[in-house]
């Protein structure tokens, strides 16, 4: 009977430390942002859906962000300086219409960045030149041609999305690529004519997905 009693209190002691780790509450920042603490250090914020039309200045200790399905339509420049520890941001479903390198300077560990369903147009270069663990990019969706711009991605990038149409988009070269999305279900996609060297700047890639991207001849 009383080690049922010791075994039933450590059960409940640790259904309350779970559910006290999970618990999201209000951000100190921002009351229109979930916070929620990981452990000790790390705080997850979740800013979507809350009508937003800039990014807020987000305290050193965050270590991911959703700002999905907002109104913004910048980042200041230089905005993340001090979010070094930063490692996964989303700013899908906003209205961002340009990028340049300064936009994520001080971002150190980022290795995950969705910027699908926005409206870039323009874009510097380097813009991702600051992004040096970026293994995972989402780029879908915008009304941009990446190669018109010369834009060199992170040659960390295991994984890209993004549009794809064969008449005038070259992919840089990206040696560690493992996994590219270019499929119509969730994109632009137009590759009248695959070719053997239409992917070769992707030579690693393991998982390539074509879907919906009205392939006339391969």
């Amino acid at each position: 009977m009383a080690n049922s009693l010791v075994i039933l209190f450590f059960a409940c002691f640790v259904l309350m430390m779970t559910v006290s780790v999970q618990t999201k509450t209000t951000c100190f920042f921002d009351q229109r942002c979930g916070c929620k603490t990981t452990n000790k250090t790390y705080v997850e914020v979740d800013c979507s859906h809350v009508n937003l039309s800039k990014i807020p200045f987000l305290p050193r200790n965050v270590s991911s962000v959703d700002l999905s399905n907002n109104n913004i339509s910048n980042i200041p420049e230089h905005h993340f300086k001090d979010n070094d520890i930063l490692t996964e941001i989303n700013l899908s479903l906003n209205r961002l219409h340009f990028l340049n390198k300064e936009m994520f300077y001080g971002l150190n560990s980022v290795f995950k960045l969705q910027m699908n369903n926005n409206n870039i147009t323009k874009t510097t270069k380097d813009a991702f030149l600051y992004l040096r663990t970026l293994s995972y990019l989402d780029v879908k969706e915008n009304n941009i041609s990446w190669s018109n711009h010369n834009v060199t991605f992170p040659q960390s990038l295991l994984t890209l999305k993004i549009d794809y149409n064969s008449s005038h988009e070259n992919l840089p070269e990206m040696p560690h690529l493992k996994t590219l999305d270019v499929s119509g279900l969730s994109g632009q996609c137009y590759i009248h004519t695959v070719k053997p060297d239409t992917f070769r700047s992707v030579p690693t890639i393991h998982e390539l997905d074509m879907s919906a991207c009205k392939v006339n001849y391969m």
